[in-house]
């Protein structure tokens, strides 16, 4: 392969990167991040290369080096490249909220995309800018096009107004959520609208259905980080501790961030507990490669 590439782009450089994008598509991504390596050593000043190789990073799962990466990829591109949008959707999934949050401020304006203008929402919510989180939410609603944003808009709102201690506020558009979810067709069929519901409903308090509901999908849904996280919340807003817990601890297996479980404010009840906070303390594994 290394002799067709290198007869297509003589470039050293450019023959290791077309390797790396070769790879990660066929899902070898260890093959993928030592071509990329190759691509970024023989250029050092392509930032292509090094946002690539933060790329494969993140599918390696090794989040704290896509970070860094992207960050270098980010002071090498020109303005308005995509190297920028990347650093911050990584910091945000990363949880470096304080990160995104300076980082969003590089971005190039209008914000257009809906789901933009939501994460720069969800990373001045965890910094307690909640005015500025409020304006982005709006602004994400205001450009959303389909009811599976509106969905998750609707209940980040939710929680904004929680966390300002307006629960009538909160409840409403938590309500205003569930009616999305029963009225729009094209939801109907995807996997996660079961999860939502159990959530919105102990978010109303209405625990007995949000639990029957949670309980039946623990059984029904294959395992996934969002299934046990999201039930989690569910059992966690609810009270029952110790199906909260089993579900902190399956999400955390498959992967999710402790540091994250442990500034949502679904996870409050369970502050106190040294179990959830044993659980939320363990690193998430990275795919090493020789």
């Amino acid at each position: 392969m290394l002799r067709w590439v290198s007869w297509r782009y003589p470039n050293l450089g450019e023959v290791h990167y077309q390797l790396a994008i070769t790879y990660r598509l066929d899902n070898q991504l260890c093959e993928a991040r030592n071509s990329a390596l190759e691509a970024a050593r023989a250029e050092p000043d392509s930032w292509r290369y090094r946002d690539e190789l933060a790329g494969i990073h993140v599918l390696l799962g090794d989040l704290d080096a896509a970070r860094e990466t992207y960050k270098a990829a980010a002071e090498l591109a020109p303005p308005g490249s995509r190297a920028r949008r990347n650093l911050f959707a990584v910091q945000v999934i990363a949880g470096d909220y304080d990160g995104a949050v300076q980082t969003s401020v590089a971005l190039p304006r209008p914000i257009s995309s809906a789901s933009l203008a939501g994460n720069i929402a969800t990373a001045y919510f965890f910094t307690g800018h909640l005015d500025e989180a409020q304006r982005y939410l709006e602004l994400a609603l205001s450009l959303a096009d389909d009811d599976r944003t509106r969905v998750g808009l609707r209940q980040n709102l939710g929680d904004l107004m929680a966390r300002r201690g307006l629960q009538e506020e909160a409840k409403e558009e938590y309500r205003k959520a569930l009616d999305l979810l029963q009225k729009a067709p094209q939801i109907h069929t995807d996997t996660d609208t079961p999860l939502w519901r159990a959530l919105l409903l102990a978010k109303i308090e209405d625990c007995y259905s949000a639990t029957t509901v949670a309980r039946q999908l623990e059984q029904s849904l294959p395992n996934s980080i969002d299934k046990h996280h999201v039930l989690a919340k569910t059992f966690a807003l609810c009270g029952s501790r110790g199906e909260a817990l089993a579900a902190v601890e399956q999400a955390i297996h498959l992967g999710a961030l402790g540091k994250v479980m442990r500034l949502e404010d679904e996870f409050s009840s369970l502050a106190d507990e040294p179990a959830f906070a044993r659980l939320t303390a363990l690193e998430p594994e990275i795919a090493r490669c020789p």
